[in-house]
C-alpha cells in the first residue's frame, strides 16, 4: 500500500510537488521496506526540480547509500532530476554511485551526471 501510494504521487509529476506530498515522500524514504524506499526515491525524482528542497536532496543522498541495490538505482536516477538545484554533495553521491558494483546503478549514475552536466551547460 505505501509503495503504491509513493508511486502514485510520483506519477503526478511536478504539479504534485506540494509541501505535504514532499514531506510524505521524505517520510516514506525512511521506511523499513526497501520497495517503499525505492518507490519514494523514484517519486521524489519524478517531481523534478520543483521538489528539490534541501530535505529532498538529503533524503536522496541518504538513499544513494542504501544497502538495497534497487533503492540505490532509483536514487541515482532521481538525483539526476534535481537539475540546477544539484549541489556538490549530489555530484559526489553520483560519482560514488558510478563506481557501484551493480552495472544498472553505474548506468543510472553516469546518465544522471551527464544530464546534470548538459543542463548546466545550457544555462
Amino acid at each position: 500500500m505505501r509503495k503504491s501510494a509513493a508511486f502514485a504521487l510520483g506519477n503526478l509529476g511536478e504539479k504534485a510537488a506540494t509541501p505535504e506530498v514532499i514531506q510524505t515522500l521524505i517520510k516514506l524514504s525512511g521506511d523499513q521496506d526497501e520497495w517503499v524506499r525505492k518507490s519514494a526515491a523514484w517519486a521524489l525524482g519524478n517531481l523534478g526540480e520543483k521538489a528539490a528542497t534541501p530535505e529532498v536532496i538529503q533524503a536522496l543522498i541518504k538513499l544513494s547509500g542504501d544497502q538495497d541495490e534497487w533503492v540505490r538505482k532509483s536514487a541515482a536516477w532521481a538525483l539526476g532530476n534535481l537539475g540546477e538545484k544539484a549541489t556538490p554533495e549530489v555530484i559526489q553521491a553520483l560519482i560514488k554511485l558510478s563506481e557501484d558494483k551493480d552495472e544498472w546503478i553505474r548506468s543510472n549514475a553516469t546518465g544522471s551526471l551527464g544530464y546534470l552536466g548538459e543542463k548546466n551547460e545550457n544555462n
